[in-house]
């Protein structure tokens, strides 16, 4: 059987763009090379592109391989390419013509408005990153391990705390700060928190469920002195969340666990923290925006976003072209979820209390509500929406609107997409990434290697839906970056 990974040559520009959140089209013509299968190159080539290539690039799922080169796609809004002429021939592979490219459908390219050019003026600086720790816990070792700034490269640091004993972990942060935004994640990589699709129970998982946030003037070395108690959490349901926290005069701060999920047993669960950051928020005022991005979706943003600390992450993409500027970053994504849930987790900015200080908000959101036959009317998508927009605006919150990835589920994405178009416009948003374009020039994103069985049908290794590698989850988070990036002031 034939694996087809991403053998195409270099994008042109248009479909470069498409990458960039510039939005040139929602459909790149991928088409014009397609027609390469001639006679000279055998029949080796003619597999591979016939295997590879259908729709203007990838046969669906099941379908009947069919050789012939495949032609240019037209210019315009309709034009569809002459096919090109086949070569060789096999059982599964006839020598045939093949069929016309796919006709290109421009999309609205999306300008930043005037308002979000270098709005965000004040860097929130990550402070904490190597600082001095000293904990309580003896679970593990390494308490540095905390404030490495790295994710996911080991256990965490277990904060379990037992009857009428919290656990605790101080981080000497200096003097000289006024206010802080502190953000905690756990070592897991389930759902964001409880979840209208499943009935999972997340304070199950290895996340705090109550929990102090404390500081100090006089302690010498995080465990003396005087405590001032400035958050108090006692139902704690998600696995990562920010708090904004005075800090004038003080020099220590500490995260002490006092209660933890419990397993079916009955018995306390491992808490497990995998990472506290703290940013410097002194110079931030009321009205400032802030270098945050609270990151709500569905699967798709649950599997693309989950945190490395690698260089293809998001708030490190950003970074290494704004070098003063450190991100902060929540995802919250969960798995199976529409618009209407996430108008939901939005209601009474209960979920916006699990990220306090971030001031962007994107909504990853739409294939499930696309999915199958689903219309945007009969989704009643744009009144959602209108309605998330208004609420996160009264909130002093920033919408931000990706565009619905490509995928091989939905017959009406466009018409959700259009909406999204619609009112970022409306609202003046900043531009969001165009994840429609990015994924349609790169089907093998969604559905991975190809296959050709026996009986001349294509399967492949995705769902067609979900990023599929390393590559494809990198390439969406360049993607935000990129999107975002006219909100910072040119270096």
């Amino acid at each position: 059987m034939l694996a087809c990974n991403d053998t195409r040559p270099s994008q042109d520009q248009d479909a470069l763009a498409a990458t960039r959140g510039w939005r040139p089209a929602r459909q790149p013509a991928r088409a014009a090379w397609l027609g390469l299968a001639v006679g000279a190159l055998g029949l080796t080539l003619l597999v591979a592109v016939a295997a590879c290539t259908a729709d203007g690039g990838y046969i669906p799922d099941g379908a009947v391989a069919n050789a012939g080169g495949m032609g240019a796609g037209g210019a315009g809004a309709g034009g569809a390419g002459a096919g090109g002429a086949g070569a060789g021939g096999s059982t599964c592979f006839p020598a045939t013509g093949g069929t016309g490219g796919q006709p290109t459908v421009t999309a609205p390219a999306c300008i930043m408005p005037a308002k979000w050019l270098g709005a965000l003026a004040k860097p929130t600086p990550l402070v904490s990153v190597g600082r001095p720790v000293t904990t309580n816990s003896t679970e593990q070792a390494n308490v540095g391990l905390i404030v490495d700034g790295k994710y996911h490269v080991a256990n965490g640091l277990l904060l379990t705390p037992v009857a009428g004993a919290p656990k605790w972990v101080s981080i000497d942060m200096g003097t000289g700060y006024t206010k802080l935004l502190l953000g905690w994640q756990d070592v897991g990589y389930q759902d964001y928190g409880p979840s209208f699709y499943t009935a999972t129970d997340y304070k199950n998982a290895t996340s705090p469920v109550g929990y102090l946030i404390k500081t100090s003037a006089d302690s010498t070395n995080g465990d003396d002195g005087t405590w001032t108690t400035v958050v108090t959490v006692t139902d704690n349901p998600v696995r990562a969340r920010t708090h904004l926290i005075p800090f004038a005069g003080m020099k220590w701060v500490r995260f002490e666990v006092t209660a933890a999920g419990l397993d079916a047993s009955g018995a306390a669960r491992a808490v497990q923290l995998d990472e506290i950051e703290v940013r410097d928020f002194s110079a931030i005022g009321d009205s400032d925006p802030t270098d945050g991005y609270f990151i709500m979706g569905d699967s798709i943003t649950k599997v693309s976003f989950n945190r490395t600390g690698g260089p293809n992450e998001l708030d490190r993409l950003i970074t290494a072209q704004r070098p003063a500027y450190t991100p902060a970053l929540v995802e919250a994504g969960n798995g199976g979820e529409t618009l209407n849930h996430a108008l939901l987790h939005l209601q009474d900015n209960q979920w916006l209390t699990y990220a306090e200080g971030l001031t962007f908000v994107t909504l990853a959101y739409g294939t499930n509500d696309s999915w199958g036959s689903n219309t945007a009317a009969g989704a009643g998508f744009e009144a959602t929406l209108r309605s998330i927009i208004k609420l996160l605006t009264d909130a002093k919150r920033v919408p931000i609107l990706p565009r619905i990835p490509w995928n091989t589920v939905g017959a009406h994405v466009d018409e959700f997409n259009a909406v999204i178009d619609k009112l970022q416009l409306e609202f003046e948003l900043p531009c969001g990434p165009d994840l429609y374009g990015l994924v349609a020039a790169h089907p093998e994103y969604v559905q991975g290697v190809a296959t050709v069985q026996a009986d001349c049908t294509v399967k492949y290794s995705g769902d067609g839906v979900h990023p599929q590698s390393a590559v494809a989850k990198a390439a969406i988070q360049q993607a935000y970056a990129d999107a975002v990036l006219p909100i910072y002031p040119s270096p």
